[in-house]
């Protein structure tokens, strides 16, 4: 098992190809995400073409978890994110 932590202020994706790359890891299981950000985009399907995406972006903070993996080298995750009530 290996831990890739993203630091504040660090791109969460960009972030996590790179250290994936550094440790030699191009197929693996996301086991667990949790942490917080700062703002995000979210990608969502059109309707009537799933292959159309709708990119929405936020500026506030928000908590989240997920899973994920590491396909060919690239990551991709699924996660859950809540607004962060401060």
């Amino acid at each position: 098992m290996k831990l890739l932590a993203v630091k504040p202020g660090e791109e969460v994706i960009e972030t996590l190809n790179r250290r994936a790359a550094e440790a030699d890891i191009t197929n693996s299981a996301i086991v667990s995400l949790i942490g917080a950000v700062n703002c995000c985009a979210i990608s969502n399907m059109a309707a009537t073409d799933a292959r159309s995406g709708i990119i929405t972006d936020y500026g506030e903070l928000f908590e989240l978890s997920g899973t994920g993996e590491i396909s060919n080298g690239k990551v991709h995750v699924h996660v859950v994110i809540g607004e962060r009530v401060t």
